[in-house]
């Protein structure tokens, strides 16, 4: 069974604060989660998922969520099996950073049994189906959403763990449906309006609030990210950067885009 997960977390510590997912049966979860260590939402953090401290101080603790999560993933594979369906769990997710919450989730919720194992399994199998896919067609890494677009122009995002999960999910969906070639032609479609689209002023951009970019002499836009981990993967890449963690690469980028500074490129967060 193919479950697609999408997690919202905190900035630095690295805890789960919401957890969305689907299981390619159609059946869905989705669950604000109160970390059980010391956690702390970030202005940021809210600006990008409306998430409030107050939500997660009201919320279920990660133990119980996990809990429920674990009898939720049994029931689609009890289903599975009725349907003689292959009910081995496959975990996807787009991007490097959800592994990150998983992790350090565990760390807190290694006492219960239940909660250890789902959370175990899922660092143990989960798929960057994001990198994998891009590297597939040949792309240089992009977002969920400028992905979608790709196969529908009109698809949003929210940045809502189980709206995520479901726009992961569709996303895999159009690659099942379309042969290769075609998807190669679908994403190169999307480059060229990308180049073509006149680049204001990185203050004047419509980027939603919070997305981390590279900016030019001139202040314009050059490059964009969703997160601090997606910049810092590709700032690595770019940059043959060694020795360095790609957490503490994202650190340093959120650093310099609050201060306006420069890490290697010149970074900005819009909205800051």
């Amino acid at each position: 069974m193919k479950y697609f997960l999408d997690f919202e977390g905190t900035q630095f510590s690295h805890r789960i604060i919401s957890i969305g997912a689907v299981c390619e049966n159609g059946h869905s979860f989705y669950s604000l989660v109160k970390p059980e260590s010391k956690y702390k939402i970030s202005k940021m953090i809210t600006e990008l998922t409306g998430i409030t401290i107050e939500d997660i101080d009201n919320a279920k603790g990660a133990i119980e969520v996990f809990n429920e999560f674990y009898n939720w993933v049994l029931a689609q594979e009890e289903e599975a099996k009725e349907n003689e369906v292959n009910w081995n769990p496959e975990w996807f997710c787009w991007g490097s950073e959800d592994i990150h919450f998983v992790k350090g989730t565990f760390k807190d919720c290694a006492s219960d049994p239940c909660a250890r194992l789902i959370l175990g399994d899922i660092a143990g199998g989960l798929t960057d189906y994001g990198t994998r896919f891009c590297q597939r067609y040949n792309i240089k890494q992009r977002g969920l959403l400028r992905v979608a677009q790709a196969f529908d122009h009109t698809k949003e995002q929210n940045h809502n763990a189980l709206n995520d999960a479901i726009l992961l999910q569709f996303v895999h969906s159009c690659e099942e449906k379309y042969e290769k070639a075609e998807i190669k032609k679908m994403v190169a479609r999307l480059t060229e309006i990308e180049e073509a689209k006149p680049k204001p002023k990185w203050t004047k951009s419509d980027l939603p609030k919070g997305t981390i970019v590279t900016i030019s002499n001139n202040k314009k836009v050059t490059h964009s990210f969703e997160t601090a981990n997606e910049a810092a993967k590709w700032l690595i890449s770019e940059e043959k950067i060694k020795g360095k963690e790609e957490s503490e690469v994202a650190e340093k980028i959120l650093e310099a885009a609050k201060k306006r500074n420069k890490y290697y490129k010149s970074w900005r967060m819009i909205g800051e």
